[in-house]
């Protein structure tokens, strides 16, 4: 069984009151819990299969439509100055020591 208590007092009235005695009071509730065990069934083995399947088609759907859009593809913001490529190369007189 579960009980809860809640209970309030007013101190003070936000405006001029003529009632001599502020209003307070407290209630109890109570609630019994009874516990019910339920069969669980398990679930068949051909439909986290067929689950599975279904979840790597979509997979396979979206990402073909995605090739299809070019989302794939590769785009390379231009290079304006080749700093990069010349030090990744080996200097031309045969000198390789920097």
């Amino acid at each position: 069984m579960v009980r809860s208590t809640a209970t309030f007092n007013v101190i003070q009235m936000p405006y001029k009151n003529l009632v001599s005695e502020l209003p307070s009071n407290s209630t109890t509730v109570s609630l019994s819990v009874t516990w019910v065990m339920e069969v669980h069934t398990s679930v068949p083995g051909w439909v986290v299969a067929l689950a599975v399947l279904a979840g790597l088609l979509l997979l396979a759907l979206l990402i073909f439509i995605m090739y299809k859009l070019g989302f794939f593809k590769r785009v390379r913001p231009p290079q304006e100055d080749c700093t990069e490529k010349e030090q990744l190369q080996p200097e031309e007189n045969g000198n390789t020591d920097a």
